[in-house]
């Protein structure tokens, strides 16, 4: 039987990439899985992926990542990692030492492990740190000829948007000012040596990361020779959702050979259920709506869980565009970012009228509701999918005329505010030229799952050693090593 291992680096990829490991299983390969994090919302991805009859690979909990602040869990720490002060050169050099000590452990480990799971291919997200367990994976893969394939985890793909991103992100104090080029005199020595490890906008320079984590992973050989390229270019294929994303990645350099367009594999269940009344009924129940009422799907922005927001000015805005949100007189459905806690917004339940949807993904959502109101977001691009119209608030000015990434932000068929006003203003125009009426059916589509599958089968060779498809699991298994 064909051995397949998912790395589900963090909660985000496990959502993603899910489906795509029920397909592979469907079709008669052993699929394994590693959960990479740690917390609640990982022993629940744990038990759903036992529950789909997926094998469990147990990790050391050293290797998992921890501090993603998963969904189901508060996040408490401050939005801001901000200046440090020069750290001495003998602290540095410590540190150093213990990155490089790390890496050799890790990448030893992730040897062994790949002996025992024996994998006839490899998937992965496009995780971007050095030093962790899917790095020691990527480099086995890459030693031992093993297919490794990245799937699609966002719609914004390349180096241009990682570079942008950094920045971005710099900016807003998520990075620690241990990145800056000119930081101390050992930043400054390799921003001179190894300037390729730099990217340098209005006058700042500054690495992807600490130069000396860099310079630890470059001698363990788990670094990747393009550091800012993400997906990383040692992946042998990766799949993307859509036109959109493959310009992206072709424009920042990639391959082209080693791009696929396949969709999104989260939309493939939506669009199976879309003539499933019961499904219907059943999420309008959930949702405790009038069944086939129109709805404002507002998917809320993770800025404080996610760090570039205070916790006051987080609220602030979440409490004005929830009573904007009630004067348009609809029914509005939150959907929650995976970082939320549920708990610290169902308050709105009662203050504002919303409901939260526990039940249902935003994917889930989309088909049955009048308009989407987002944030710059990668699902963003389900609403062209499901032919919905698109308001984005856009506080942090990501679209606006004299951003540097308004292009890979901005989409042609939304509509933008950057205050409060200005959002009600465009749903209020929305909402005067789109009647209620029944969801809009997407184009007819072959499935990201079967895309992806199909190509792996014929890019790899596995397609004259096929074996047959089996129905899909129902029940429970016994995880390999346990969780």
């Amino acid at each position: 039987m064909r051995s397949a291992l998912f790395v589900f680096s963090i909660v985000h990829y496990y959502r993603e990439m899910l489906p795509v490991a029920r397909y592979f299983r469907d079709h008669g390969w052993r699929v394994r899985v590693i959960i990479g994090w740690d917390g609640g919302s990982a022993e629940h991805a744990a038990a759903a992926c036992q529950a789909s009859g997926l094998e469990l690979i147990t990790i050391d909990p050293a290797f998992l990542i921890t501090g993603e602040h998963p969904a189901g869990q508060t996040t408490s720490a401050a939005p801001s990692h901000g200046p440090i002060p020069p750290i001495p050169l003998w602290y540095r050099i410590a540190m150093f030492g213990d990155s490089v000590r790390k890496i050799t452990r890790m990448k030893r480990y992730a040897r062994t492990l790949m002996s025992a799971i024996a994998p006839d291919i490899v998937f992965a997200g496009p995780y971007h740190s050095p030093g962790l367990l899917h790095n020691g994976i990527a480099a086995t893969c890459r030693a031992r000829r093993i297919p490794y394939c990245n799937l699609p985890a966002s719609a914004y793909v390349g180096e241009r948007n990682s570079v942008l991103g950094r920045f971005l992100n710099h900016g807003l104090g998520m990075q620690s000012s241990i990145i800056d080029a000119g930081y101390d005199g050992l930043n400054r020595l390799f921003s001179y040596l190894v300037p390729k490890w730099t990217k340098t906008r209005e006058g700042a320079s500054i690495f992807m990361w600490d130069p000396l984590l860099i310079l630890a992973a470059r001698l363990c050989r788990v670094l990747d020779a393009n550091i800012w390229q993400k997906p990383a270019e040692s992946f042998d294929v990766v799949y993307v959702y859509s036109a959109f994303s493959h310009t992206m990645l072709v424009e920042s350099g990639y391959d082209p050979r080693k791009i696929v367009i396949c969709g999104i594999p989260l939309l493939d269940a939506p669009r199976r259920l879309l003539d499933d009344k019961d499904h219907r009924a059943a999420m309008w129940r959930s949702l405790r709506l009038p069944d086939g009422r129109g709805f404002l799907l507002f998917n809320v922005e993770p800025s404080y869980e996610h760090r570039y927001a205070s916790r006051e000015d987080h609220w602030q805005r979440f409490h004005e565009l929830m009573t904007a949100m009630r004067r348009t007189g609809m029914p509005v459905v939150l959907s929650l970012h995976p970082l939320c806690n549920p708990a610290d917004y169902a308050f709105a339940e009662a203050e504002y009228g919303v409901t939260i949807a526990r039940d249902y993904r935003i994917f889930d959502l989309y088909p049955y509701c009048r308009l989407s109101v987002s944030f710059p977001c990668s699902t963003n691009v389900v609403a062209e999918e499901f032919g919905k119209p698109l308001v984005i608030y856009d506080y942090f000015g990501m679209t606006a005329q004299n951003a540097p990434r308004r292009d890979l932000f901005r989409l042609p068929s939304a509509r933008y505010g950057y205050s409060v006003e200005e959002v009600e203003r465009e749903i209020g125009i929305v909402l005067s030229a789109t009647p209620e009426r029944a969801p809009d059916r997407p184009a007819a589509s072959a499935g990201a799952c079967a895309l992806i599958y199909a190509d792996v089968e014929s890019r790899f060779g596995f397609a004259h050693r096929s074996s047959a498809p089996v129905a899909p699991f129902v029940g429970h298994a016994r995880a390999a090593g346990g969780r």
